[in-house]
């Protein structure tokens, strides 16, 4: 589940909140300076700015979230351009019904349940912190 696991790293590793994560394109990835600029928000079909000015941004790709990133251009036949999370029809897909139809549904064979997307916006914050107290 390449689109799947993208979308759940790009919240969790980037700070991002829903909208920004499905408004992101493969043209905002610059893969040279490890970082993805965030310009755009999607709202179910609306296309906009970000939440806030101060959240128009670049994002550092960790070598992590470079390689799920990877696998899913791979996976998608290396596009040059578009959404990232691209669903049917190259519009952003939708994470609420992706959570409910394929993630909720694969933690719950696991004994486990999904903290919904907003929950991982925090995880980024935490790790930043965590690893400059080593």
């Amino acid at each position: 589940m390449p689109l799947e696991r993208a979308a759940v790293a790009i919240m969790s590793m980037s700070g991002t909140r829903p909208g920004e994560a499905r408004g992101l394109r493969w043209e905002d990835w610059n893969r040279v300076n490890e970082q993805i600029k965030m310009t755009r928000s999607v709202w179910h079909t609306i296309e906009g700015t970000t939440k806030t000015l101060q959240s128009e941004r670049f994002v550092a790709v960790s070598a992590e979230l470079r390689e799920i990133l990877l696998a899913l251009w791979k996976f998608r036949g290396q596009p040059e351009s578009g959404f990232i999370l691209a669903g049917r029809r190259s519009k952003p897909t939708n994470l609420d019904s992706m959570a409910k139809r394929t993630i909720r549904r694969c933690l719950e064979k696991l004994g486990l349940t999904w903290p919904e997307w907003y929950s991982l916006r925090p995880f980024h914050g935490t790790a930043v912190r965590a690893e400059s107290n080593l």
